[in-house]
């Protein structure tokens, strides 16, 4: 798929701006731990991608950030779900604050090395996202284990996906949405 040469090229870090109505902005980050979807565009790398869905993700992380009084959560951008559209195939994606990890790297080296083994796992690069223009932050870009990255590990997006139920543990909300 075209996505993975476009934003998982990870010799370079790449650039997303979040293109949201600023109340519609604020209104997101101060209802976080509702997880729900927004409507906004996207700029990747230069290619601007218009009413995508975007919302706040994870269950502990999100807990932490929220508990922090900080608005730095990590994100899910999902390109189909009000239009049948991707972005050069993939789907989801989602974008990770790492706030529990001061060396950025612990996701991208393990997911990088189960790929290099054989297993399945998603592609990541590093991402600079800006919000309407203004810095918000380096975050890691990783593939949604949603259809593309089934079609592009298995040949397909037939058969089952299965997402673990949450174990409330961490102060996570648990539920099924495997995060």
């Amino acid at each position: 798929a075209l996505y993975v040469e476009k934003l998982f090229d990870d010799t370079k870090v790449h650039m997303l701006d979040i293109q949201i109505d600023e109340d519609e902005w604020e209104s997101l980050i101060e209802n976080a731990m509702q997880k729900e979807y927004i409507a906004c565009d996207v700029v990747i790398d230069g290619e601007r991608f218009n009413n995508v869905a975007l919302r706040t993700k994870g269950n502990t992380s999100l807990s932490t950030v929220s508990a922090m009084d900080s608005e730095r959560f990590s994100f899910k951008i999902e390109f189909d779900h009000y239009e049948d559209k991707t972005y050069h195939g993939l789907d989801k994606l989602s974008l990770n604050n790492t706030s529990m990890d001061a060396t950025y790297l612990k996701d991208y080296l393990t997911y990088h090395m189960m790929n290099e083994i054989g297993i399945a796992a998603p592609l990541t690069s590093f991402i600079d996202i800006t919000v309407n223009g203004e810095d918000f932050g380096l975050y890691l870009a990783v593939e949604g284990v949603e259809e593309a990255f089934i079609e592009r590990n298995y040949g397909t997006a037939k058969g089952n996906l299965y997402k673990p139920e949450g174990t409330g543990v961490g102060g996570g909300r648990g539920g099924a949405d495997g995060e």
